[in-house]
């Protein structure tokens, strides 16, 4: 595909006018999907950890709602099974992407995207939009079985050594799970067929408010094909 052809239903004028209107129909949006690679640095409550993935990133022209297009970081696979790491990302402009029927139909805004003097674009989420459960958004950090203390400090305790290897190596305690309020992703299309930026948000784990986080990324990715998109 020629450069021109994904620029124009970028950052024409008139699309933001012509979507003022609740929603598109499926037949009228294209997606234009990247194969990425994505180097993502987390940082959780016990510790950083540094990962390479590889997921899909997906641009629809034109937008669901109020942008001009939308944005998708999609996880391969689902993000709650074994196998997942520290550093997987699920991160939309618009909920019209979302896993959940209910917050796609709802094809929702989560923030706001701008066109930059150097060409560029930044998505800037929106907190008072992260509340929508369950959230079409979420990234993994580290869990607590990265903790030199363990579960509830079990590993300080004398003779419960193998309950502390135990607790550490069970799947559900490997990983945090949190909701992204805030940041941005920054990016750029500098050829025909790629897309490269960065990502830089914060959030929390939805049940547990005090324990934060953040993730950090350099992406790039290369136009592998397009397709009628939700």
């Amino acid at each position: 595909m020629k450069k021109v052809l994904l620029k124009k239903g970028l950052i024409r004028a008139v699309a933001a006018a012509t979507l003022a209107a609740v929603g598109t129909t499926g037949s009228a949006a294209t997606c234009y999907v990247f194969a990425s690679q994505i180097q993502a640095t987390t940082t959780g409550p016990y510790t950083t950890s540094q990962n390479t993935a590889y997921q899909t990133i997906a641009i629809r022209d034109p937008g669901a709602r109020t942008h001009s297009f939308e944005l998708l970081f999609q996880y391969p696979g689902d993000l709650n099974g074994f196998g997942t790491q520290a550093g997987a990302i699920e991160l939309m402009t618009n909920s019209v992407f979302a896993r959940n029927e209910g917050i796609r139909l709802a094809q929702s805004d989560l923030g706001t995207i701008q066109q930059n003097a150097d060409a560029s674009y930044t998505f800037t989420l929106d907190s008072a939009l992260a509340f929508q459960l369950p959230s079409p958004n979420v990234f993994t950090v580290p869990g607590v079985s990265s903790s030199p203390q363990g579960l509830g400090g079990i590993c300080l305790l004398p003779g419960l050594s193998t309950l502390c290897q135990q607790t550490q190596q069970a799947p559900i305690l490997q990983l945090y799970y949190l909701i992204p309020t805030e940041g941005n992703v920054t990016f750029a299309f500098p050829g025909d067929n790629t897309i490269r930026g960065w990502i830089y948000v914060n959030g929390y784990v939805l049940d547990n408010p005090s324990v934060g986080a953040n993730y950090s990324a350099q992406f790039v990715g290369w136009l592998q094909a397009s397709q009628q998109c939700p």
